[in-house]
């Protein structure tokens, strides 16, 4: 499976290389790539020395490690390779079963190379690009390594050859007694925490990992080593959450993790949970919780908040509405008005609640009418729930600034529907104005950085993602990501995360503002920021196990 996996990402095959073979060498001596050891002894695709040069396999995760991208396209026979100081990726080591012989066949390539949109007469090298066990080669030589990648790269006799890129990379954490099973791990710049076996959450520093503690055990699981725990790092605070049991008998644990390591109850935080059920989600706000379960005290469209330091739960309720979820009247409706069917096939989707202080947003539609989704806002203070907005489906709360009343704001970026065509609005709950951002076709899905507007846009065909530098009529905008695949974000500590959960190339994007991000070829989970770093779980390429990696936000 792991051949047939990489076979797949492979940039070229073997077959596409007709020339006479050559003999190449499997080098003695250490490589460091961007600091981790390469060990040549059975990697599937090692280095190479080729007419004394050393030549690197161009596969798709030392690339992606490395900042370099590969295009391969079948009908023209051209392998394009370019730089991409965005991209980014785990190390992989390609470690296999058996013990590379000394002396190697290789065959130089004979389909059309480019490096950085320049052509490549492959013939006329004086050191060509080679294939290995179905894989291109590439010379490491200073025009390539140096001028066309700009990599750093030296060589001596004790310390090896060693390469360095310029793009952000991905550390590899061997943290001790980490648990295989969908690990998680958050930082707050002093220390990784995470999940270790026997049900253990485990502190090191970040510095000495020789120093383990024990910060907390796991209330009984009939399961060991399997509960999903989530940590969020908010406003200086670390939280951890889990479940144990089921989605209406279960109960829920919150922590504040102290900066000693201490935990303390709390369901403070703006932590988001949604691994309790299918539809099912808890939202910790300033002082209550936002619940809705699978099935449960009322029914599945019910969605209920809950003070802390009490066990009542609150359903949030007005005559004929039906809330946490949006319509869209002009899909899939019959003749007599009723829906047709829900979620893919229907026009009622799903929509999470929001929270903003001592609010909660959401969207909610007349259960026997034949319009569009309005949004409410609820003072959890007070109970009230007030109808703000009409024809709202998608949209997106923060604070922000009021011109009009000088004065710092309740603000929500929604999306509006006339004639089939959807346009972006920003209101301000202080002066109740709305303002006109753009126009875009159907389907938007809203976020927000520190500084900037997110929009993900569907128009059925492609999804893209656009950035937009403030969030007034005539901001700057800019596409960051399209994929033909589908993609979803969402907002952890002022970063925008994006994941493209099809993509065959791009999986995930770290968004800071419009001009500052990070593309990975990984799909990462159990993704936290905290201390100027994103930490975040990473599948192996046959799923058995994961692994954790840091990666710098400086």
């Amino acid at each position: 499976m792991k051949r047939c996996f990489v076979a797949a990402m492979l940039v070229i095959v073997l077959c596409m290389a007709v020339n006479a073979t050559h003999q190449a060498i499997v080098p003695d001596g250490n490589v460091h790539l961007n600091d981790e050891l390469v060990d040549n002894t059975a990697r599937e695709y090692p280095l190479l020395l080729y007419k004394n040069i050393t030549y690197f396999p161009l596969t798709y995760y030392d690339c992606r490690y490395l900042g370099l991208v590969t295009e391969w396209s079948d009908s023209t026979k051209t392998l394009s390779v370019y730089k991409d100081d965005k991209i980014t990726g785990a190390y992989r080591d390609y470690n296999g079963e058996i013990i590379n012989e000394k002396m190697n066949s290789v065959e130089i390539c004979s389909f059309n190379i480019f490096v950085n949109g320049k052509k490549i007469e492959n013939q006329k090298e004086e050191y060509p690009f080679i294939t290995f066990r179905g894989v291109t080669y590439f010379p490491l030589t200073w025009h390539f390594a140096v001028e066309e990648f700009g990599w750093s790269y030296n060589y001596d006799a004790k310390g090896g050859l060693v390469i360095n890129s310029t793009n952000r990379t991905m550390e590899r954490l061997a943290l001790p007694e980490l648990r295989k099973n969908n690990p998680s791990t958050a930082t707050d710049g002093k220390y990784y925490y995470y999940t270790g076996t026997d049900n253990r959450v485990l502190r090191v520093p970040v510095d000495d990992f020789s120093k383990t503690e024990v910060v907390h055990t796991l209330e009984y699981t009939y399961y060991p080593d399997t509960t999903p725990v989530d940590f969020a790092y908010s406003d200086g605070n670390l939280y951890m959450s889990y479940r144990v049991g089921g989605a209406t008998m279960g109960t829920s644990y919150r922590y504040k993790i102290n900066p000693d390591g201490t935990l303390e109850k709390s369901d403070e935080g703006t932590h988001y949970t949604s691994g309790v059920g299918f539809n099912g989600y808890v939202i910790d706000g300033d002082g209550f919780t936002v619940e809705r379960f699978n099935s449960g005290r009322v029914g599945t469209t019910a969605v209920y908040y809950k003070h802390d330091g009490t066990e009542e739960h609150i359903e949030i309720k007005k005559d004929g509405i039906i809330f946490g979820e949006y319509k869209d009247v002009s899909m899939n409706l019959n003749q007599d008005g009723q829906l047709v069917g829900g979620n893919d096939d229907g026009n009622v989707w799903f929509n999470d609640p929001q929270v903003l202080g001592k609010a909660i947003y959401l969207t909610g539609y007349e259960e026997n009418g034949n319009k569009n989704s309005d949004l409410y806002r609820v003072d959890v203070t007070t109970g009230n729930v007030e109808k703000i907005l009409e024809n709202v489906a998608v949209f997106h709360t923060f604070y922000g600034w009021d011109n009009d009343k000088r004065a710092m704001s309740e603000m929500v970026l929604y999306e509006r529907q006339s004639n089939n065509v959807n346009t972006l609005y920003r209101y301000s709950y202080l002066s109740k104005m709305m303002y006109y951002i753009t126009g875009f076709v159907p389907r938007m899905r809203l976020a927000s950085g520190d500084n900037n507007l997110v929009v993900v846009l569907d128009d059925g065909k492609n999804t893209s993602l656009y950035c937009f530098d403030g969030y007034g009529t005539g901001s700057l905008e800019t596409k960051v990501f399209e994929s033909n695949k589908g993609f979803e974000f969402y907002v952890d500590n002022g970063l925008v995360i994006g994941t493209s959960y099809y993509s065959d190339d791009i999986k995930s994007v770290f968004l800071s503002d419009y001009w500052n991000f990070i593309k990975t070829s990984e799909l990462p989970t159990n993704i936290c920021v905290g201390g100027n770093a994103v930490v975040m779980t990473i599948p192996n390429e046959d799923n058995t196990d994961s692994f954790v990696v840091r990666m710098g936000l400086e």
